[in-house]
């Protein structure tokens, strides 16, 4: 077998590994679990659906989360919406791909490879939380950056002059990212700073300044084409204010950063251990090379961002590349310190994959998510074809739209509670929505429908069907 030959056998084992361990573990997508949505991912696969129906991206429907993002999710509702799972292979295989390569940059033998992969793999696990998150579709593009970095950084003494393509793919990444979520950015951010730092202190201005080009060139490449389209759709606001305008008064209600808990211990260990063993490394060769400064920038950074984040666990995925790529670093210095703290993130985050498998298998087994989806879809088989196009939840999950088999009538269709604390205009609008439109049907909880709501179903709706989940109510007049 000739080597090119040997490489595409490689490949192919390593595509289909990463298939079946998103067959196996992806429960959102995988279609070994069917009306297995979840709750973020059955938003995201509904808004899919909407598009693939014909609804406008934020104009019709509203989430806030990037157009990339629903771009996946809209190529997904192909092939009865396996097509999905078949996008996280390629991206997952991209990104795994990349990380191999990394590693022989820095010259990473095989049995620290196969160790780093271990824990980063566990470490994967527990954070992808099951599957169809933007973070991990933000994971090719942070690895693609990654690579670069390195790539840069190993050879650097050779040449110090940084490549102007590398800083043209580094503003698409990151301009492709910003329209998925842009916080999951902060990597690609992080190598650029300490790129631009070496630069200006080595005086080299010239190249310093024409990355600068290079890089906002690639911006705007994807920026503008993105913003052309919602510009010719007449939804160019609507767009910037979901993407990026309401994510900052998202931030406002950030409830949990920097709580100590024990999930908090566990969720930063690996960030706290990276610096740790760069600075180790540091310590005893007794010098401070660009490698180090630059995944020192990138563990900083991530730490500083997650610090001040909801505690999301999915939010953590952006760090397993970076972790990845630090871990083969330090090890391969024979770091007895590395091994100890990998060891550590080993048992911290097999044990809460492990348990968080166990979990979600037991539900699966026991069949709550076909209940469910019997349930919801039972109840709301209550309403007329004809007026399915005109039905909207309150303060509903998006896995009842997706069980019952419909779609949303208005763009607020969700989470509007939620979404009034960042915005109260959300709020007015709703109601304005239900007082001048006046839908067919309205559906809510069982429990602790929010008063505003209650008091316009109290005085112009019918109580038509319910069940131990939801009520429908028909429209009187």
């Amino acid at each position: 077998m000739t080597d090119s030959k040997r490489q595409i056998f490689k490949n192919i084992l390593l595509f289909l590994a990463v298939f079946l361990f998103l067959l196996l573990f992806s429960t959102r997508t995988s279609f070994l679990y069917k009306y297995n949505y979840g709750s973020d991912s059955a938003t995201f696969r509904l808004i899919g659906l909407c598009l693939r129906n014909g609804k406008r991206l934020y104009t019709d429907v509203f989430d806030h989360k990037g157009p990339v993002m629903f771009l996946i999710q809209y190529l997904g509702t192909y092939l009865n919406g396996n097509a999905l799972i078949l996008i996280q292979t390629v991206f997952s295989f991209i990104s795994l791909k990349l990380l191999l390569e990394t590693g022989n940059l820095l010259n990473t033998s095989l049995s620290t490879l196969i160790f780093t992969l271990t824990v980063s793999s566990l470490y994967y696990l527990w954070t992808f939380q099951n599957g169809n998150y933007t973070e991990e579709y933000s994971m090719p593009f942070i690895v693609i950056c990654l690579y670069l970095f390195i790539k840069y950084a190993v050879n650097v003494k050779n040449d110090i002059r940084h490549k102007y393509v590398y800083s043209f793919i580094y503003g698409i990444c990151f301009a492709v990212i910003a329209f998925i979520r842009v916080n999951n950015a902060i990597s690609i951010v992080a190598g650029v700073f300490a790129i631009m730092v070496y630069l200006f202190v080595h005086k080299e201005y010239k190249n310093l300044f024409m990355n600068l080009i290079s890089g906002l060139s690639g911006v705007i490449c994807i920026s503008s084409l993105i913003c052309l389209y919602f510009y010719l759709q007449g939804g160019l606001y609507d767009m910037l204010y979901a993407t990026f305008i309401h994510n900052f008064m998202y931030l406002g209600i950030t409830k949990d950063a920097l709580t100590f808990s024990q999930r908090w211990l566990v969720l930063y260990t690996p960030l706290f251990s990276s610096v740790i063993m760069i600075l180790y490394k540091v310590y005893k060769e007794k010098h401070f090379c660009f490698t180090d400064g630059i995944l020192l920038s990138l563990v900083l950074f991530n730490l500083i961002m997650l610090l001040y984040a909801n505690q999301y666990v999915h939010y953590f995925c952006i760090y397993v590349p970076v972790f990845t790529v630090v871990s083969m670093y330090c090890l391969n210095n024979r770091s007895l310190i590395a091994v100890i703290l990998l060891l550590i993130v080993l048992y911290l985050y097999g044990y809460r994959s492990i348990r968080n498998m166990k979990q979600e298998y037991a539900k699966l087994k026991n069949g709550e998510h076909i209940a469910l989806h019997k349930t919801i879809n039972s109840t709301i088989s209550t309403i007329p074809e004809e007026e399915k196009d005109s039905v909207l939840g309150l303060d509903v999950p998006s896995i009842y739209y997706l069980n019952g088999d419909i779609l949303p009538c208005y763009r607020y269709f969700t989470s509007q509670t939620h979404w009034n604390d960042s915005n109260p205009q959300i709020a007015k609008d709703v109601l304005e929505y239900l007082n001048t439109s006046k839908p067919y049907w309205l559906i809510t909880g069982k429990d602790n429908v929010n008063p505003v709501f209650q008091d316009i179903i109290s005085k112009h709706y019918s109580l038509m069907s319910e069940d131990e989940y939801i009520r429908c109510y028909r429209y009187s007049n």
